[in-house]
């Protein structure tokens, strides 16, 4: 049971890591191209990435569960 949990934090993890490069990459790309105005079309996949990061409690609490 201990090794779902652990692949349930991992792919929490990679979800909130990919969204936040996701949103950031936009917010870069159409602030630079676009103007200061469309910054804020990456922010709600930024978010989501803050939304999806586990606690640092989460994966403490996976390893000593054994």
């Amino acid at each position: 049971m201990g090794d779902t949990q652990a692949d349930k934090i991992a792919g929490k993890r990679a979800l909130a890591i990919t969204f936040l490069v996701l949103g950031l990459s936009l917010c870069v790309t159409f602030g630079l191209t676009l103007g200061p105005a469309f910054i804020g079309i990456g922010l709600p996949f930024a978010v989501l990435g803050f939304i999806f990061l586990p606690k640092a409690d989460e994966g403490q609490k996976s390893g000593g569960d054994r």
